[in-house]
């Protein structure tokens, strides 16, 4: 066992001491592995390699304190690539090293602790990241507590084999990029038992390289973002798929769950499981499988099996679910849904979620955040939706949407259905360019509820659009 104080760290909060962690981590390395002890004090560091099979231990009442001196930071990515800074920098970093654990229920302040609004970000190229680990296998990380991160908090980058358990992640609220955690194009990760609250996204899923991000769960979370608590893609060209997020509770964010497929490639297999969701946006709930502006003309990408069971949703918004006109979303579920209706919706000034600052709005498509419906669903081939309530938190003095659009959706099935009082002339239902429709009977009426049924007709009285 080390000790970072015997290889010469002072831990009095003005010293660095970052060169005597890396001493004690690369004897340990040469020994052949074991444990680096950080005991309580006060430790100032630049960047520190993390190697494999060092185990580094971060005992209580030991704080570890980012730089602010961009000199004390190694290069690690030494060019723009994707959405990383031109120059990326991390405080612990590791390239192809397996047998990782970061322990200790000391913590780590990475010194983003104050606003970083748009224009700052874009102007501000010093952004280390605090955890970057690129080509690792079996990664353990356990018990920290993380604040302040100028940039992602942990990246994830090609790993495989991670488990994530019982850390806590503190971000400033109104800096931008401070992203939780990202799952980037790697395989067999296990986040649970966190709390996480960040200025960006708390949990991402990610594939920034060609290669597969897959076998990803998040479960017995607490998470709160200012953007979007649980995100899959914006930022992807390679497939993802076999994702679970499950068992989290989320308050205080802005979007819930965000999927947005906007570089082509295969997103598969998501589920989204017994979660409890709080959030302040238009679209708590963002599926958007539509292309950026500049890859209209090319492949679109393939969406399929997508599965929402189990939601508490509270806030005034909706659900937006966007496939692509020549590639649709293929079958998605949505059921024992209950969500509770704060207050108006934002009408005809609506517009879907973008994901993130790199993606275009609307590239060329029709947007249909403005539409009056709860559930805005379009180009889906697949749907089933059953066991659904919406209710109203207060009394509201005006009705502002109906229960369910359907654009250009096909083999789709509904049962006990409940929407929001309609307004007046507004169908509960509207249905656009669709084919194969089941459960929508004549039980519909304005504000009631759509009861499963044998009919494939659609009935005029209820349903504008037949």
């Amino acid at each position: 066992m080390d000790d970072v104080r015997t290889h010469g760290a002072v831990g009095d909060g003005r010293t660095l001491d970052h060169a005597a962690f890396q001493r004690a981590i690369n004897q340990c390395s040469v020994r052949g592995g074991g444990i680096v002890v950080v005991p309580p004090g006060r430790y100032r560091c630049g960047s520190i390699k993390l190697k494999g099979g060092v185990h580094l231990h971060i005992q209580a009442g030991a704080e570890i304190f980012g730089s602010p001196d961009e000199a004390d930071y190694e290069c690690v990515v030494p060019s723009c690539h994707g959405v990383f800074p031109t120059t990326t920098r991390a405080l612990f970093h590791a390239d192809e090293e397996d047998d990782i654990a970061i322990t200790g229920y000391g913590s780590i302040h990475g010194g983003g602790d104050s606003p970083m609004p748009g224009p700052l970000y874009l102007a501000t190229c010093f952004r280390p990241a605090v955890f970057l680990l690129r080509g690792c296998c079996r990664v353990r990380i356990a018990d920290l507590t993380i604040k302040d991160s100028r940039y992602w908090t942990i990246h994830l980058l090609r790993c495989c084999d991670v488990r994530v358990r019982g850390i806590t992640i503190s971000n400033h609220r109104q800096r931008i990029s401070s992203v939780g955690l990202v799952a980037d194009s790697s395989r067999d990760v296990l986040v649970s038992d966190c709390v996480i609250e960040s200025g960006d996204d708390a949990v991402a899923v990610k594939s920034t390289v060609d290669l597969p991000c897959s076998n990803i769960a998040v479960t017995n979370c607490i998470l709160r973002s200012s953007q979007a608590a649980l995100k899959i893609g914006a930022q992807s060209v390679g497939t993802i798929s076999n994702v679970l997020f499950s068992n989290c509770i989320i308050e205080g964010s802005h979007v819930g769950i965000g999927v947005y497929m906007k570089d082509g490639g295969l997103f598969e297999n998501l589920s989204f499981i017994d979660l409890v969701i709080s959030a302040d946006s238009e679209f708590p709930i963002t599926i958007d499988a539509t292309a950026r502006r500049h890859a209209r003309d090319t492949d679109p990408g393939h969406m399929r099996d997508l599965r929402f069971s189990g939601l508490t949703v509270h806030g005034r918004g909706r659900c937006y679910v966007q496939g692509h006109p020549l590639a649709p979303i293929e079958r998605l579920t949505m059921r024992d849904v209950v969500w509770t209706v704060h207050g108006y919706c934002d009408g005809p000034k609506a517009v879907k979620n973008r994901g993130s600052e790199h993606v275009d709005p609307q590239p060329g498509g029709v947007d249909l955040a403005a539409e009056p419906w709860h559930f805005v669903f379009a180009h889906i081939a697949g749907l089933r939706m059953a066991d659904i309530s919406c209710h109203l938190a207060v009394p509201l003095q005006r009705h502002d949407r109906g229960l369910l659009l359907l654009d250009h959706v096909s083999d789709a099935a509904f049962a006990d259905l409940r929407g929001l009082p309609t307004p007046p002339g507004l169908p509960a239902v509207e249905v656009r360019g669709c084919s194969d429709l089941h459960g929508l009977s004549s039980a519909l009426r304005t504000g009631a509820a759509v009861v499963s049924g044998l009919e494939s007709g659609l009935m005029h009285a209820a349903v504008r659009g037949a």
